[in-house]
């Protein structure tokens, strides 16, 4: 299955009448911002986090250095 596909479904699931989802614009923004990195999980993770106020997070994952307004610490 190609990321393409992957985002295909989301969106649709993402728009199925009657679903209730936390946060759709966000998830929607966050997937038009990874369309082309693939780094979904990442930018979601970060998108919550700065929405609560944190900007800043404990990670092995060096792929969280590449968003803007959070920055990683290794543990």
């Amino acid at each position: 299955m190609t990321w393409n596909n992957i985002l295909l479904i989301l969106k649709q699931v993402l728009m199925t009448k009657g679903l209730e989802v936390r946060e759709r614009e966000l998830i929607f923004a966050v997937i038009k911002k990874c369309e082309k990195s693939k780094d979904f999980i990442d930018g979601l993770n970060v998108a919550l986090a700065r929405k609560e106020g944190i900007q800043e997070g404990y990670s092995y994952d060096k792929g969280l250095e590449k968003w803007s307004g959070f920055t990683r610490k290794e543990p």
